[in-house]
């Protein structure tokens, strides 16, 4: 998690400009698990929207199917 909840975008977005790949440990590109622990903490924040800064990569194949799910219970994504 880089960034906590937050409504600021301003804050979000100055945050996005400092990401950079050695702030993140391990390889490859998992998008449904980013989606997965973003949907953990949502849980309980009915229509909560959720950024995911991805290069575009899905190495498992399942980022589109979490994120219909999340979209399903309610958050935009």
């Amino acid at each position: 998690r880089i960034a906590p909840l937050t409504h600021d975008g301003p804050a979000i977005a100055e945050l996005a400009q400092q990401l950079q790949p050695v702030l993140l440990v391990g390889g490859g590109t998992d998008p449904g698990a980013a989606l997965t622990v973003a949907g953990t903490l949502v849980q309980n924040r009915p229509g909560a929207g959720i950024v995911l800064l991805g290069d575009g990569v899905d190495f498992v194949g399942n980022g589109t199917v979490v994120a219909e799910a999340l979209a399903a219970a309610g958050h935009r994504v």
